[in-house]
């Protein structure tokens, strides 16, 4: 129902965020932050000789991340799998009054959403608070790696505030419906306050 589609909307979007939270405490788990540079071996004879961090702890470092991309491939193949099986091309009933109206082909619709100024601006808005995200959620452990902050403490970091984010997306999305008529003034604001959570975490 029209009522509902800003909570619905919420409930996809924080679908792929729900990976995004198990991920921070996959992968160090999977991996270990060990630190290799502190395992030397002497590769020369001579006292003077070259040191160089240890071959057999980077292997095992390799063969960690190999175990969770082939695991992480592994679950996103299955899931495909289903997707193909299960997944019904249509719901049983028609989940709006314009679902029934005839579309058009995809090329066309394509053709017609890059003609669309509205469309570019809230794609371009999107791609860059998501782009934003990503790109900082990916090292995250690197930038607080700089302050004493282990990998798994990284980790749980990113892991409360992915959940915390959408906790928060679900309860504004309920309360984008009850107040429809303020949807421009809500995002807004969320976008306000996104920005300032960003720049108070880059600069405290």
């Amino acid at each position: 129902p029209p009522e509902q589609r800003e909570t619905a909307t919420a409930l996809l979007a924080i679908g792929p965020y729900s990976g995004v939270a198990v991920s921070f405490l996959l992968g160090p788990a999977v991996v270990p932050d060990w630190n290799c540079t502190s395992l030397l071996v002497n590769t020369s004879n001579s006292s003077g000789g070259v040191l160089e961090p240890n071959p057999s702890c980077i292997d095992a470092m390799l063969e960690r991340i190999a175990y969770l991309m082939y695991g992480e491939f592994a679950f996103a193949a299955a899931v495909l799998v289903l997707v193909v099986i299960a997944l019904p091309s249509r719901p049983p009933t028609p989940p709006s009054r314009t679902s029934n109206i005839p579309r058009m082909s995809y090329t066309t619709g394509v053709s017609h959403l890059f003609r669309n100024k509205t469309y570019l601006v809230m794609g371009l808005v999107f791609g860059l608070a998501t782009g934003v995200y990503s790109g900082w959620g990916a090292i995250l452990s690197i930038i607080l790696g700089d302050y004493d902050v282990s990998q798994t403490e990284a980790g749980w970091i990113g892991f409360y505030a992915t959940v915390a984010g959408a906790a928060g997306g679900l309860v504004m999305g309920y309360y984008a419906d009850r107040k429809s008529r303020h949807l421009r003034h809500i995002n807004l604001g969320l976008f306000t306050v996104s920005a300032a959570m960003f720049l108070w975490f880059s600069v405290a």
